[in-house]
């Protein structure tokens, strides 16, 4: 079910100091999804690597668990999926859709801020994915607090599992991503 690009790969993720606790904290994740680290919500500013972990997160649950169900999407498609539901009177399928992943993996939840269906049903697959041990990935350019314009039940549900900021690359980081790239 995830339609995850090739180059993202966790074997392709540089590491460094910017994003070193992002990493650990995705190795935890696919150690015990859906326990401890749930949800998983990494957030930074624009192109830091917050997009390819996501998507090699994807990758790494539908290799090791062949038999799950992973969604991966931006949370544009998520936001197009959720009104065209709404709109078709199709909800309570788009609903029992979601809660039959395993694993949900949204990018740039931030974009869903002020679109109160698309907020709903998130809410509702959250309590529901938590409450059933199936894993939550988030990814957004602001951290939970700082999302104020987002109702608080949700805010602190983010806030709930392992929130980790990737920060932009210095230094060493930016010579290993150039060096990586050129090999490649």
């Amino acid at each position: 079910m995830a339609t995850v690009p090739v180059e993202y790969d966790l074997n392709s993720l540089v590491p460094g100091e910017e994003n070193i606790l992002a990493l650990s904290g995705a190795m935890k994740v696919l150690e015990e999804p859906g326990e401890r680290y749930n949800p998983f919500f990494i957030f930074g500013p624009s192109s830091v690597g917050k997009t390819h972990l996501l998507y090699a997160l994807a990758q790494r649950f539908t290799d090791t668990y062949p038999n799950w169900k992973v969604l991966a999407l931006p949370a544009g498609e998520f936001l197009e999926r959720c009104e065209q539901a709404w709109q078709s009177n199709t909800k309570v399928e788009f609903r029992q859709e979601l809660w039959q992943l395993d694993a949900l993996l949204l990018d740039d939840v931030h974009c869903l801020l002020n679109r109160p269906a698309p907020l709903e049903e998130l809410y509702h697959t959250f309590n529901r994915m938590i409450a059933d041990g199936r894993q939550l990935v988030l990814t957004s350019r602001c951290a939970p607090a700082d999302m104020i314009v987002l109702a608080t039940p949700l805010r602190k549900r983010f806030q709930s599992g392992l929130v980790v900021s990737i920060e932009t690359p210095r230094g060493n980081l930016i010579r290993d991503i150039i060096e990586q790239r050129c090999e490649l």
